[in-house]
């Protein structure tokens, strides 16, 4: 099975037609084994490596696109907060809050570092 069709599925699991923008399939390519890891470096990619997987799948953001997409799943949380009763300016104050440093910090991260590695 291809990481790819991996991600569809998991989209399709997820309810949604597209993948979210902190989410991206980095290489894709036919795997047998993968790596499943919460917050993969270069130190599980090498782990990966060494118990036989072809592919590796994270749950927090590592690359570009995925990485830098992250602020903009912050701004759906102000939309969730508003579906639960929470008034609209006090769910824009709160997801501003958490978004602006995540932005921030994105400019000073070297995002690319694991992707480069597993190339």
């Amino acid at each position: 099975m291809r990481l790819s069709e991996i991600m569809a599925m998991a989209n399709r699991l997820a309810g949604v037609d597209q993948t979210p923008p902190d989410s991206q399939v980095y290489l894709d390519g036919d795997v047998r084994r993968v790596f499943v890891g919460i917050d993969v470096d270069l130190g599980e990619l090498l782990l990966a490596r060494s118990l036989g997987a072809e592919g590796v799948i994270a749950h927090h953001p590592i690359g570009s696109k995925a990485r830098l997409g992250l602020p903009s799943v912050i701004e759906r949380h102000e939309a969730q907060m508003r579906e639960e009763g929470i008034p609209a300016d006090l769910a824009r104050e709160k997801m501003l809050e958490r978004q602006r440093p995540v932005a921030h910090a994105l400019h000073t991260t070297n995002y690319d570092r694991v992707v480069d590695a597993a190339r």
